[in-house]
């Protein structure tokens, strides 16, 4: 614009020149502009004022021309900021960024227009001549079109004048149609030029890491490995270690762990991430938020509320800082913190954060439809441990909707909100229903290849609950057993997943009387989950109960009494001395009798012990 500005004032310049140089010798600059210019044909003036609009015009092609060439010759990569840099006088900072050119060699190039968006250490999409590789721009709207636009507007209001002159002149703008019609042409030339190098521009391949991210997405956990596991070494050897393209590896890897179930592994992936971004970006920059959001996440899945409480709220306050407050990645964490909330059950405070986090993605501009899932599903759950079903149904089936339309119909989630569905079901009590709903799940990943995988033995432990619940005791034995199978097989014998499998056979077992293998798979189960989780993990506080009912029922009471104030230390240090579930555990020790032969209180007891199953893994 500044240019445009220049150019209009050196026309009006050579104007006045012209008027004081033709006028009689000795007549003041003023007196000679007023009467020059009135005895200035309305030829001229238009002559001139068509000379100003077609320059306009042609400048505006000519940078339309050239940005269409260099979308449709040039390299499409990925690059990222590295400083913000004033350029002459203005206040503006210019993005100064670094990318990598087909010869592997690092270009260092300042963007021609500031970017307010863009923060030291961002990742941005680059596009360079592979003919003269430092000649690159930051691949967006205003670094391809900025110029072409200027001059385009500087055009049509000259244009507007032109006409509007010609009416105050002479009351008739009927010879200035063909101005008009050269002014339109020239708007739909350039409106094609810019259509037609997005449309036939070739479209850049997505980076390793988000095609992995992909096949995350569909589930083939192998292939995305492999992807994530050669980008990783490739930016290793060409960045280091240390650097921020590598911590972005690190966070890929470990999203994939996180996906497997593999939250140890994912924790340190993510912790090396974080120890890069913070080096080299600073402790408050957006990226160490959204590390730091997701490992919150990983130790809420690891049942350590309070490690996990922290860095959320702390992933929040620079997130605050760093983005708008209504920014997606702040509604990301306000979900998870949602999720740690209805974990801990304080249903009003993940009703809160839930909420929060809904309204912040859906007023987001694009909406990011995937993480809106996300919170749908969510929110369906809590609304399933509120009992309100109707409500869970409908957002359980919102999210599936979503997840089909927007990601793919292959996408494991689908799958998981299909399981979702059924659970709620069978919670009301419609087991028709709910056994639908959850063959239908198993049907799907056993079409899609995944039959020995993960997912496929959570939806047989799924469907084995159902079974269970109805007293089907032999056809849940047989759901459970076969998940319990593929997950050794899968995951391997000492992970959490497993002691799921071995948690669900000990309550079909100890629902049957067979109080050996009972006792049998709960403590397998508890090794497990303590040597992984430590001694205070939600779970192992719920083995811990049911192993206390089991050892009543045949009455090792000593062994009860032991397991049973073990569940309600656990509970107590999770859910707080105040929480429903430890105000029943009391209830339980009050009523615990205090001898071998108080068969009337033992069975007191034993209606008030409710053995739960493993749903909420």
């Amino acid at each position: 614009m500044t240019l445009a500005i220049a150019i209009f004032g050196l026309v009006v310049l050579v104007l006045v020149l012209w008027a004081f140089l033709a006028a009689p010798a000795g007549t003041s600059l003023p007196e000679a502009v007023g009467k020059n210019l009135q005895s200035i044909s309305s030829k001229a003036v238009n002559l001139w004022l068509a000379i100003i609009v077609l320059f306009f015009f042609a400048a505006a092609l000519s940078f339309a021309a050239h940005s269409a060439y260099f979308i449709l010759s040039g390299e499409k990569t990925e690059g990222r900021v590295v400083d913000l840099v004033k350029s002459g006088d203005s206040s503006a900072l210019h993005p100064v960024f670094t990318y990598l050119d087909q010869s592997r060699i690092e270009r260092t190039v300042t963007s021609k227009y500031p970017n307010s968006g863009c923060e030291i250490g961002d990742a941005v999409p680059v596009r360079y001549l592979p003919a003269s590789p430092e000649k690159a721009r930051i691949d967006n709207f205003t670094n391809h079109w900025a110029s072409s636009l200027i001059f385009l507007i500087g055009g049509a209001l000259m244009l507007g004048f032109l006409i509007g002159y010609s009416w105050i002149r002479e009351r008739k703008i009927s010879h200035f149609k063909g101005m008009g019609f050269i002014g339109a042409a020239m708007l739909i030339l350039l409106a094609s030029v810019f259509l037609a190098s997005y449309a036939f521009a070739e479209e850049s391949p997505d980076s390793p890491l988000e095609k992995a991210e992909t096949l995350i997405d569909l589930g083939k956990y192998e292939e995305a490995e492999a992807m994530i596991r050669a980008e990783l070494k490739k930016r290793e050897q060409e960045s280091g270690k240390d650097h921020v393209d590598t911590a972005e590896a690190y966070e890929s890897l470990g999203l994939l762990h996180a996906e497997k179930g593999n939250y140890a592994q994912a924790e340190e992936l993510y912790f090396k991430a974080l120890g890069v971004q913070e080096s080299k970006l600073g402790r408050k920059h957006k990226d160490v938020g959204e590390t730091l959001s997701f490992l919150g996440y990983i130790h809420m899945r690891q049942g350590r509320y309070e490690e996990a409480e922290k860095e959320l709220g702390y992933a929040l306050e620079i997130q605050k800082s760093a983005l708008v407050a209504d920014d997606a990645k702040v509604g990301v964490t306000y979900g998870r913190m949602g999720a740690l909330n209805m974990a801990r059950g304080n249903y009003e405070g993940a009703e809160a954060s839930l909420t929060k986090a809904q309204e912040i993605i859906e007023n987001d501009e694009p909406v990011d439809e995937k993480e809106l899932a996300g919170v749908y599903a969510s929110m369906g759950i809590l609304r399933q441990y509120q009992g309100r079903f109707e409500e869970s149904l409908a957002l359980h089936h919102k999210a599936l909707d979503i997840v089909k339309r927007v990601i793919s119909d292959d996408n494991p989630n689908v799958t998981a909100c299909i399981g979702n569905i059924g659970l709620v079901y069978r919670l009301m009590g419609n087991f028709t229903k709910a056994e639908v709903y959850l063959q239908q799940g198993l049907q799907r990943l056993k079409t899609s290849g995944a039959g020995e995988s993960r997912n496929y033995a959570v939806a047989l432990i799924n469907l084995g609950d159902l079974y269970r619940e109805q007293a089907k005791f032999p056809e849940a034995a047989s759901q459970f057993k076969e998940a319990l199978q593929i997950l050794e097989e899968s995951v391997g014998k000492e992970h959490p997943d497993t002691a799921l499998g071995h948690c669900n056979l000990g309550n079909v077992f100890l629902a049957i009387k067979d109080y050996p293998q009972a006792e049998k798979r709960y403590l397998t189960a508890l090794q497990i989950l303590s040597k992984h989780f430590g001694p205070n993990y939600p779970d192992v506080g719920i083995i811990a109960n049911n192993l206390g009912g089991l050892y009543f029922s045949i009455g090792r009471y000593s062994d009860a009494a032991s397991f049973l104030e073990k569940a309600m230390e656990v509970s107590e240090a999770n859910l707080g001395p105040d929480h429903p579930n430890v105000g029943l555990a009391q209830v339980r020790q009050n009523n615990f009798p205090k001898g071998k032969n108080s068969q009337k209180k033992a069975l007191l007891w034993r209606n008030l012990l409710k053995i739960r199953s493993w749903d909420s893994m």
